[in-house]
């Protein structure tokens, strides 16, 4: 949810790039997501934005490495 909506103020501020910086403790686990991070990693990346996503992740699993390095590779 943070990466989607990172992404829609980059929108928003109509800017042609833009750099996110997601810091996790896990993996993703919002009752409110719909989608898995990294398919909106992915459409962020084709949105048009020159846009890079950083990840950091602190003591996470092995599942939450793979989310965060799916997103920061899309």
């Amino acid at each position: 949810l943070a990466l989607e909506k990172a992404g829609r103020d980059l929108e928003r501020a109509g800017g042609a790039r833009g750099v996110i910086l997601l810091v996790s403790d896990g993996e993703s686990n919002c009752p409110d997501q719909s989608r898995p991070p990294c398919d909106v990693a992915k459409e962020l990346a084709s949105s048009g934005i020159d846009i890079t996503v950083n990840t950091v992740g602190f003591q996470i699993s092995e599942v939450g490495r793979s989310e965060l390095r799916c997103i920061a590779e899309a």
